[in-house]
Parts: C-alpha cells; structure tokens; sequence
C-alpha cells in the first residue's frame, strides 16, 4: 500500500518490507534512502541506511562490495575516520584487481591518519607502498 501511492519514504518503505520479510526490496529501498541522505549531507544517516542496506545483502554478493564503497565514503563524509577506513580495507579485499584494492588501502591510510589513528595509517601506508 505504501509503495503503490508512489510517495513514500524509501527509508519507511525499507523497514516495512523488511518486516514483512521482503530483504531484497528492502534493501533496494534502504540503499535509496541512503543515497539520497548522502545526497542531502546527512553522512550520519547515510551511514546508518547503508549499514542496515548491508544486513540484507548475501556475503559475496556484488550489490555488497557497492554498498561497502558507499558506507566508507558516508563514514569518512560525516568525518568517522576509523570507521571509514575498516570499510576501505573491507572494500580493498573486496575489490577487483590490484589496482583498486591499492586505491581503497590507500583511502583507509588516509582516513586513519586524519582521525589520529597513527599507527594504523602508517601500517597502511606500508602496505599501499610495496
């Protein structure tokens, strides 16, 4: 009923099909409400949306790996660096080839280091640097 009226909250929408145990549209509809929170600069709410996105999504699925990319750039957004750059290193172990598993290690570097979280940018760097 709530999505036939065409105007409906996606993220209203993601938690009833959820419920109701529709996972795959739920999970459509909750990366929706993500982008479009992304979109509006609220990263925290992104964050949260694509974390719940990601509950509905099977281990090893390709929607997975994008929903992994997205979280990381909502967490580094709303200026959660750590937490950003576990979804970067989980992105590069993800990626396709080496040259974009280099990419995200080199995001997670620099989001480690810009939160203060020395050691672990710089066990990254090293990383990124072989």
């Amino acid at each position: 009923m709530l999505e036939a009226g065409g105007g409906a909250d996606p993220e209203v929408l993601a938690v009833h099909l959820h419920a109701a145990g529709e996972l795959e549209r739920a999970r459509e509809y909750a990366a929706q409400a993500a982008r479009a929170a992304a979109d509006a600069l609220a990263f925290d709410r992104a964050a949260r949306l694509y974390r719940f996105a990601l509950e509905l999504v099977p281990a090893g699925s390709e929607a997975r790996r994008g929903l992994v990319i997205a979280l990381a750039t909502a967490l580094a957004n709303a200026g959660r660096g750590a937490e950003s750059a576990a979804q970067y290193l989980a992105a590069a172990d993800a990626a396709e080839g080496p040259r974009e598993a280099l990419q995200f290690r080199r995001c997670a570097a620099e989001q480690y280091l810009m939160s203060g979280h020395v050691s672990q940018g710089m066990a990254a760097l090293l990383v990124v640097r072989r």
